[in-house]
């Protein structure tokens, strides 16, 4: 491994109004009647979540959500690496690595943080994006020589 940086999430605001331009301006493509989830997803479902997505999302409220606990990336094999670190309220922490599964990402981890940090037992957790997700790049394949 070798450089570390810390690291926030902070989108900026030109991609979250492309964003928001972009799901205003959709062109839905029907669905035939009654088909519901039998050729993909429901287009009456899917157009419930980009409402919402365009009028009530907060991303910026996310974002500081997310920005919660300490992150960082390090390059590890050439490959950037987004994980957070939270060392455990106790003198006795012991370390604990917390990896996601596919597709998914860090977040799935943020209800069990405060758990898993105070207490009597506690632990020093590391939670890595897996590449390709989340913050982390995606790994890149190594020319044969």
């Amino acid at each position: 491994m070798k450089h570390v940086t810390e690291f926030k999430i902070n989108v900026p605001q030109s991609d979250l109004d492309d964003l928001k331009s972009r799901l205003k301006n959709i062109r839905w493509p029907g669905e035939a009647d009654g088909s519901g989830w039998n050729y993909g997803t429901s287009e009456v479902y899917l157009k419930d979540i980009v409402d919402y997505w365009f009028k009530n999302y907060d991303w910026r409220k996310q974002e500081a959500a997310l920005n919660e606990y300490p992150q960082y990336i390090a390059e590890v094999d050439g490959t950037k690496i987004h994980f957070q670190y939270i060392k455990g309220k106790s003198a006795n922490s012991k370390p604990l690595i917390l990896t996601h599964g596919w597709p998914d990402s860090f977040y799935r981890f943020h209800k069990i943080i405060p758990l898993l940090t105070s207490g009597e037992q506690t632990f020093d957790l590391v939670i890595p994006s897996i590449p390709g997700f989340g913050f982390s790049e995606k790994k890149r394949s190594q020319a044969k020589q």
